[in-house]
């Protein structure tokens, strides 16, 4: 009699911790039954089991969040030191067309796209110049304010526009200069002043 007694009490506590050995998450929670006490200690484990699943999504979610932002990192720090090395090489350059077709090629590198133009601004004498390649254009004068002001819009950069925004800016080019249908806009600023 003691043997079936102490047999039917620790029977479901014995299925308990089979069930806790072999458990996995397709399982959870464990299924709710036994005695009072039996009842009690599964019910507490299903709490916890719930409570270890949430911290773990929280986990995963904070650690893709991680992961994220050290991608950012990265590319933030090659685009810094990108930055760093163009502006080196820059600074032992002479002239607005040896610094101007650098840049270009430097761009050509970075971003892919056909036909690469640099705008410069020079706003001491209300000029600006288009660097194309090996070449150097002056725009017309009369252009300056609305070219400057089209380009030194406050929006996020690149700008990518269409056929009918080009042409607002094809009117402002030279009229021997091909502008292809779409364009990307990249602004470059020193100490908040627009530069091209």
């Amino acid at each position: 009699l003691s043997y079936f007694l102490i047999t039917s009490l620790l029977r479901p506590l014995i299925l308990l911790i089979d069930a806790v050995k072999n458990i996995n998450e397709e399982e959870l929670p464990l299924p709710l039954k036994g005695t009072d006490e039996i009842f009690e200690l599964v019910s507490a484990y299903n709490g916890m089991l719930e409570k270890i699943n949430k911290y773990t999504k929280k986990l995963q979610k904070s650690n893709q969040s991680l992961a994220q932002k050290n991608k950012d990192i990265d590319r933030l720090h090659n685009q810094m030191m990108t930055t760093f090395s163009i502006a080196g090489q820059i600074a032992t350059m002479s002239d607005m067309q040896q610094i101007g077709s650098f840049l270009i090629e430097s761009l050509r590198n970075i971003v892919p796209c056909g036909d690469k133009s640099i705008i410069v601004f020079d706003t001491d004498r209300g000029i600006a110049y288009l660097i194309m390649g090996n070449s150097v254009i002056s725009i017309d004068k009369k252009d300056f304010e609305s070219l400057y002001t089209i380009a030194g819009q406050k929006r996020k950069f690149p700008v990518f526009q269409g056929k009918e925004a080009v042409e607002t800016w094809h009117i402002l080019f030279p009229k021997d200069i091909n502008i292809c249908d779409r364009m990307a806009i990249f602004s470059f600023h020193h100490h908040h002043q627009l530069l091209g």
